[in-house]
């Protein structure tokens, strides 16, 4: 039987284009969460990035970062060990494309919660 996830379903991990990650007849695992309405989560079940951080970033340093997507609320970056950050819109006039790479600053990481925000201080390369 066939069904669909909703993307926050699928992993904790903000995802732009699920293309990139999974392929057409890939196997993945599945956790039943409702039996009712048949819901499923693919989300618990594989490591995050956030199972190796061992308290490596802090607020108010600033580490290098690749934009991952544009959001309403925010850029979505992601660090080298694959944590993501949400980061406000910069006040400069120039919006980063996805792909580029930027110096953020930690504002507030709670990794309990697996979040961490921030701001872009500036573009690296376009």
């Amino acid at each position: 039987q066939e069904t669909f996830l909703k993307p926050e379903d699928i992993d904790t991990r903000w995802i732009s284009d699920l293309r990139d990650e999974y392929k057409i007849g890939q196997k993945v695992k599945l956790k039943v969460i409702s039996k009712n309405e048949m819901k499923f989560t693919m989300k618990g079940l594989n490591p995050t990035p956030w199972d190796n951080y061992r308290g490596q970033y802090k607020p108010d340093q600033e580490y290098i970062a690749t934009v991952k997507g544009l959001m309403k609320n925010g850029i979505m970056v992601e660090l080298p060990d694959k944590i993501q950050v949400l980061c406000t819109y910069p006040r400069f006039r120039s919006v980063p494309r996805p792909g580029s790479k930027v110096v953020i600053k930690i504002t507030d990481i709670k990794p309990e919660q697996q979040r961490a925000w921030g701001r872009i201080m500036r573009i690296v390369n376009m």
